[in-house]
């Protein structure tokens, strides 16, 4: 048994944004004789979902510790801003990313008791995108050491090809041909595509592809020119364009690092040729969809938003180029889990709209405990479940989530850790912290347990339990 319980009490529960403040009490009930060292708090955010889980810490304070008599209740008050770069609490398929203060009391010899608080943070005036890493969109063909590299590597595969297929075709047994013809065409395919775009480009020349702005809002035009050089005009026979928004999660590590890829909304865009260009001129107008969530750029996790071009040239491979656009976090924009692409003049949807490009958004009044939640999705506002729940497992059509009833419990969370189905209380009770969501089966609030890498939200009154997208396939593979 701890010597202490821990809570945190924030402020106010409403929806926060940069340079906003986040106060609240770091409140601690002795229930032993104890000395503590300090009280460390922290303000942070994490992603969980597909991809390996990235936590942010973005301040840190300590506060006084002690020597503490039992029965006392203590109280240490903090302070706390959101600061620019801070990104918004958002809902993907593969990436979700949640705001929390944490404490722990640092107690010498003994465990130290934890607890979180999760908030909710929104777009602000003063909300920059978070661009920790490198964008990757660079439009060109690999670089000449890249393509040098990859056919040094491919290269002796292709000849030992053609030499077992050689010898097979003299030989009276027809089994080295099925080796021979592998070597050869696996990796001749791969360096014909990778030679194919980079005699595109050296035949096209020098282009230029320009966004403006580079960097957008939520439902923001943004125009694009394409120049391509004067001796190629005459064979362009047409300019295709896609606006192109997906998420990009790793997961694993080493020689297991997986990517895993999803794209959430794909336009395609109407081109014209320039009027009076100088060369072979085009340019093109796509609005970002109203609901476009902000790009993110973090270790492992990947929102990306650009436009991708593609030249029909006569008697040349087609070449294609791309732009990154930054998409900033939109005032106009709640949290999100999916966006889908809206029509306007001069962009049409390359596909029609489904249940699953919805977009569901976060709401205060669907995390307020009560019996308005039951039934309903904890993500999504006014998102029904099917009905009855009881002990089945049910996913949201919409944000991708699953709810768990007490069969999923057992065999997802307790079995996998070595516990029965009466253990779930007595667990939650020791290890979890507080959810901001609410259950779907009967309306309380639930907890918030980490499982081998994944953030399971559980209800210790009726037993059954939430996973947001992605959770379910990564406690799946982890068993």
């Amino acid at each position: 048994m701890s010597k202490c319980d821990v809570s945190i009490q924030l402020a106010n529960t409403a929806p926060r944004s940069a340079r906003d403040v986040v106060a609240g009490e770091v409140v601690v009930v002795v229930d032993q004789d104890v000395r503590a060292n300090h009280v460390e708090v922290e303000l942070g955010w994490f992603t969980h979902g597909k991809g390996n889980r990235v936590d942010r810490a973005v301040e840190k304070v300590s506060l006084g510790g002690g020597a503490w008599s039992a029965g006392r209740e203590l109280r240490f008050p903090f302070r706390f801003s959101i600061p620019d770069d801070g990104p918004v609490t958002s809902r993907g398929t593969l990436i979700n990313l949640d705001w929390q203060v944490k404490a722990r009391v640092d107690l010498p010899w003994a465990i130290d008791p934890k607890a979180t608080e999760d908030f909710v943070v929104v777009a602000g005036p003063h909300s920059q995108p978070l661009l920790e890493q490198p964008s990757g969109v660079t439009g060109a063909p690999p670089s000449k050491a890249a393509v040098g590299c990859i056919t040094a590597f491919l290269a002796p595969f292709v000849l030992s090809g053609a030499g077992v297929l050689a010898i097979g075709v003299h030989e009276p047994s027809p089994l080295p041909i099925v080796p021979g013809l592998m070597l050869l065409v696996i990796p001749g395919i791969f360096l014909f595509k990778v030679w194919k775009a980079v005699f595109a480009h050296m035949a096209v020349g020098n282009i230029s592809l320009s966004l403006t702005p580079a960097q957008a809002a939520a439902g923001d035009e943004v125009v694009f020119a394409i120049e391509l050089p004067r001796r190629i005009g005459p064979r362009v026979r047409g300019v295709t364009a896609t606006l192109e928004g997906s998420e990009s999660a790793v997961s694993g590590s080493g020689t297991a690092r997986t990517t895993h890829t999803e794209t959430f909304c794909e336009v395609d865009v109407v081109v014209t040729k320039k009027v009076g260009a100088a060369g072979a001129g085009f340019e093109g107008r796509v609005r970002l969809p109203g609901n476009a969530r902000a790009t993110l750029r973090v270790t492992d996790n990947t929102v990306l938003w650009q436009v991708k071009v593609n030249a029909d040239i006569d008697g040349l491979p087609d070449p294609s180029w791309a732009r990154e656009i930054v998409v900033t976090p939109s005032l106009a924009t709640a949290p999100t889990a999916r966006s889908s692409a809206s029509s306007s003049p001069s962009s049409s949807p390359s596909s029609s709209s489904s249940p699953s490009s919805s977009t569901p958004s976060l709401t205060s009044s669907r995390r307020e405990p009560g019996p308005g939640n039951v039934g309903r999705c904890p993500i999504c506002d006014d998102v029904e479940l099917a009905s009855p729940l009881g002990h089945s497992e049910q996913p949201c059509t919409m944000c991708g989530g699953t709810f768990l009833g007490t069969s999923g419990v057992d065999h997802f969370v307790l079995a996998p850790l070595g516990f029965g189905p009466g253990d779930l209380r007595e667990l939650i009770q020791v290890t979890a912290t507080t959810s901001p969501l609410c259950c779907s089966s009967c309306g309380v609030r639930m907890k918030r347990l980490p499982i081998k890498g994944v953030t399971v939200d559980l209800c210790d009154a009726c037993g059954s339990g939430w996973l947001d997208a992605g959770e379910r396939e990564r406690l799946v593979e982890g068993r």
